[in-house]
């Protein structure tokens, strides 16, 4: 088993599948400190890992995995059957293999952006699991409107970059204690986005602002009013994917105003591509439970046979006997 942390609370594990088969499962949150690599030094292997309630992902052909709200870890098992699958691995297993980050084969962007897909009816009905603290997922929309009520800037600390709150005509910041002399400005940008199924609010900050509109908000900043520039209000109408980044704010209280911590560019193709597996994975679900159900019948179908004829036959001899007593 190779373990590796991507970025903070992103795990990645490379498994052995079959004996000549490995695959790559994504542990988000605290599923992925079970696999801190100081945990098995003393470990030779193998380790037998159980991993419920996943997604699975089949991209350009490497079929890959990712944990859910749902998702619990066993590790080693006490069972027979795993039992027998760390006598079936120890002539191959090395125990936790450490895979430095420069090594880490990062997520490419046209996957990036399929990353946890939602619509955003599903985003906003999801019961979130109260252990988790932090999660990504990506959803495409519309921009519809430019939600001015919290203001589209803030002002920044040259230093941390904390909000900074305006004391006597002095701007502070609270988390350096100090005043700050040449205060910055940064974008924080609330936007209203809908798909076909429903409608949110997200939030863009700086540099994801800055990149949309390629200009910085101290540009468009003017002191004597509040009012949205144009520039900004040109996002209107733009349809993106957003990558966007829960934290407890929208996991444990169900409020909105999602972060965004990317946006790209739409790939109608790539869509289309996702939009045609995700059919086709439905129809082999389907087909799957109509198969199942099928099977179910005959054997009930089956059994009911069986009980008619075993009557038939209690019958028969029931009447045999009959005559027999009458003669």
């Amino acid at each position: 088993m190779k373990y590796s942390q991507m970025l903070l609370g992103v795990y990645v594990v490379w498994v052995i599948m079959k004996l000549s088969e490995t695959s790559k499962i994504t542990l988000w949150g605290d599923l992925g400190k079970m696999f801190e690599p100081k945990l098995y030094e003393k470990d030779n292997g193998p380790v037998i890992v159980i991993v419920t309630s996943t997604t699975i992902k089949n991209f350009r052909g490497e079929v890959s995995y990712s944990t859910t709200t749902a998702s619990k870890i066993y590790i080693n098992l006490k069972t027979d059957y795993v039992a027998s699958l760390v006598e079936k691995f120890s002539t191959i297993s090395n125990g936790v293999e450490v895979i430095e980050r420069s090594n880490v084969n990062k997520i490419s962007p046209e996957e990036e952006m399929f990353l946890n897909r939602m619509n955003i009816e599903e985003l906003l009905k999801t019961d979130w699991s109260p252990q988790l603290k932090e999660y990504f997922l990506t959803v495409r929309g519309k921009i519809t409107e430019i939600d001015n009520t919290f203001g589209w800037y803030y002002i920044s600390c040259q230093k941390c970059f904390r909000k900074l709150e305006l004391e006597d005509g002095v701007y502070k910041c609270s988390k350096c204690n100090n005043k700050c002399d040449y205060p910055l400005v940064k974008y924080k940008i609330h936007i209203k986005v809908e798909d076909k199924t429903a409608e949110t609010t997200l939030v863009i900050f700086n540099d994801i602002a800055e990149s949309l509109l390629d200009t910085a908000a101290n540009k468009l900043f003017k002191q004597t009013t509040n009012d949205v520039p144009t520039e900004i209000q040109s996002l209107c109408g733009r349809e993106f994917v957003y990558k966007l980044k829960l934290n407890t704010f929208n996991l444990k209280y169900g409020h909105e105003n999602f972060t965004v911590s990317k946006v790209f560019n739409l790939n109608e193709k790539l869509e289309e591509q996702d939009e045609l597996k995700k059919i086709k994975d439905h129809k082999e679900k389907n087909n799957n439970t109509n198969e199942e159900n099928e099977n179910k019948n005959r054997k009930e179908l089956h059994f009911k046979d069986i009980t008619a004829a075993k009557d038939l036959e209690d019958s028969d001899e029931d009447y045999h006997h009959s005559i027999f007593v009458k003669l």
